[in-house]
């Protein structure tokens, strides 16, 4: 006797997980949506947020929202799977999914009019917005469930699930959409986000979020005013950058001559702040990128492009013939020559371009030559090496002497026991 009930219990088991499984078998899929798209928005679904048809076929949104606080007069707080279920006739009428069946292959997927077993024989299918489909084991079916749909929301829906329960929105009907269809034209892009995996469009697409909550790009004139915006970051961040070298070298004249407007903590106050709102429009430009929206990112790298070409070509096209040689006048003019060290120096183009520029503006001075590589400078001319020195530190660097001229040499400084740095 007790054997018989252990057996009848075990029977009963495996017959509801079969029973359950017949049910939703049909709605099996990997977690994280399987690659579907959310038929009102687009964004990637979620497995526990669907709609579950007659017979088992459920259709899957994301979980934007899960309509605690719907009211019928505000389409935007409803679920999107509640909207799935009120908007069945509005969705359902893409033209774009691919004749397959994949689901079919299991034997679980069932007509939701008739019940019949679909497979991949005789199924047909309503291909719903973002590519989702429902499918029926005959055209007879498929027509009853349009007529259905086109004349009543909810159509055929047993359930309107919200991350695994019911949704509280469940059911019911945004009042626009039970008073009249939506407009035919279709939104510039819906939902919205920061970042996309991957490069993508906001056409037909998920809406940027650009740098702050509030600026979602969801409207044709709004995505150009983002791009046009975007586009002239880098020629904003050019300007700086050469505004801020210009002024550095202002305030180098100023210091040389005998009037000086400005103080020394107010330069270099000036030449931080210029600088901080540099490193701004930079990592915006950053941010740019990381949103891995296509048109953003052209845009960018064209106002890259441009603020090459305006700002930086032409500076290094000028610079003066003594940068641009190895600078052989210091074997012919060692008498006049003096090398100084110069610390802190990062780059040729911007760091050793500012020394040479600083060093050419002193008086007396004939050529320069700024090796990058051992990290000094060579002047030959008339102009003191305390000059020189105090010119290179004005722009921010520090600088010491490693040879001065013979003029300058005394007794027991032996002329050119520096001239390692000749070469």
């Amino acid at each position: 006797m007790h054997s018989l009930l252990i057996l009848g219990v075990l029977l009963a088991t495996v017959g509801a997980i079969l029973a359950h499984d017949h049910g939703s078998g049909n709605a099996a899929m990997p977690m994280g949506g399987g690659g579907k798209s959310c038929a009102i928005c687009n964004m990637d679904v979620e497995t526990d947020w669907y709609i579950e048809l007659q017979h088992g076929q459920r259709i899957f949104s994301c979980s934007m929202t899960d309509g605690t606080h719907y009211t019928p007069s505000d389409v935007h707080s409803f679920s999107h799977a509640a909207l799935t279920g009120a908007t069945m006739k509005d969705i359902s009428s893409n033209p774009k999914c691919d004749n397959s069946c994949p689901e079919c292959d299991g034997g679980n997927v069932m007509d939701p009019i008739s019940g019949a077993a679909v497979t991949s024989a005789n199924f047909k299918f309503i291909c719903l917005n973002r590519g989702q489909k429902v499918y029926f084991a005959t055209d007879a079916s498929k027509q009853s469930f349009a007529q259905g749909i086109a004349s009543k929301p909810y159509f055929g829906v047993t359930q309107v699930i919200c991350g695994g329960k019911p949704c509280p929105d469940g059911f019911h009907v945004p009042t626009l959409t039970s008073m009249a269809p939506p407009p035919a034209a279709a939104p510039f892009c819906t939902g919205a986000s920061v970042m996309f995996s991957g490069f993508q469009t906001t056409v037909d697409g998920t809406c940027v979020k650009l740098f702050f909550q509030s600026w979602v790009l969801d409207t044709p004139l709004k995505y150009i005013v983002g791009l046009i915006g975007v586009f002239l970051l880098p020629l904003v961040n050019e300007y700086l950058v050469c505004l801020r070298e210009d002024i550095r070298m202002a305030f180098i004249k100023t210091k040389l001559s005998r009037h000086q407007a400005w103080g020394k903590q107010s330069r270099k106050l000036l030449l931080t702040v210029l600088y901080m709102a540099q490193m701004t429009l930079a990592y915006f430009a950053m941010l740019v990128v990381m949103v891995y929206d296509t048109g953003l990112f052209l845009a960018l790298i064209s106002g890259f492009g441009v603020a090459f070409g305006y700002f930086k070509s032409e500076r290094s096209l000028g610079l003066k013939s003594t940068a641009m040689m190895r600078a052989t006048w210091r074997f012919d003019e060692s008498e006049y020559l003096t090398v100084l060290s110069v610390d802190g120096m990062m780059c040729m183009q911007n760091c050793g371009s500012t020394v040479q520029t600083a060093l050419e503006k002193v008086p007396g001075v004939k050529h320069v030559y700024v090796g990058f590589s051992e990290k000094c400078a060579y002047v030959s001319g008339s102009a003191a090496s305390d000059a020189l020195v105090q010119a290179v530190e004005t722009i921010g660097f520090d600088a010491r002497v490693l040879r001065r001229p013979r003029a300058e040499s005394g007794p027991s400084t032996p002329y050119g026991s520096s001239s390692s740095h000749l070469a």
